[in-house]
């Protein structure tokens, strides 16, 4: 296997580094302050906390990365 192969998912291709405006998506738990990361694999990412099992952003721009998920959510 080369590491190519053993950094990519099937069909996905190599992963990107997080955080990506591109694949980031977040929904707000708790406004503005407790928001859920729903991105696969988050503990790639810098500003995800793990707590109990899930996954919180930490992103100094999680409202517009909620934003974002909310406009794709609705095309």
């Amino acid at each position: 296997m080369n590491e190519e192969d053993s950094d990519s998912r099937v069909g996905m291709g190599p992963h990107p580094a997080l955080p990506d405006p591109a694949i980031c998506r977040a929904k707000i738990i708790v406004q503005p302050d407790l928001v859920d990361c729903l991105v696969a694999e988050p503990e790639r990412c810098p500003y995800a906390m793990n707590y109990g099992g899930s996954y919180f952003c930490n992103n100094p721009e999680k409202l517009d990365i909620v934003t974002t998920t909310k406009a794709a959510k609705n095309n």
